[in-house]
């Protein structure tokens, strides 16, 4: 039997190899998979809601993008911390597509916005 870190390992692999060979409507779909197969403490499931918003940048679907990197970045608050290099790994790519820093602090959800305004 696989457990589930390695269920959704294995899901967030084959997304990342969709990804890279175009499919990016399928890497989405299995980025999302990935998201579903893990626990909300589970420390991965950020990383898995930023590459999915890269996913979806690349499409143009900016709204949904944006949406899911704000997933990332209060789920790198929440179980990271703040001064953590795993928030800024998980939304550094985020800054440009959401349009700034400063645009980003005013647009993000409640619990991030703390974190995007002490570094504008």
């Amino acid at each position: 039997m696989i457990d589930t870190h390695d269920h959704h390992a294995v899901l967030e692999a084959q997304a990342l190899e969709l990804w890279e060979s175009g499919a990016l409507e399928d890497a989405a779909g299995k980025y999302a998979e990935a998201i579903a197969a893990c626990s909300e403490g589970d420390w991965e499931r950020g990383q898995y809601h930023s590459g999915r918003a890269g996913v979806l940048a690349a499409l143009g679907r900016n709204d949904e993008a944006r949406g899911e990197f704000e997933l990332a970045l209060a789920h790198a608050l929440e179980h990271h911390g703040p001064t953590s290099p795993a928030v800024e790994a998980s939304l550094t790519p985020g800054r440009a597509m959401l349009g700034g820093c400063m645009s980003a602090a005013r647009s993000s959800a409640p619990s991030a916005r703390a974190w995007w305004r002490a570094r504008c």
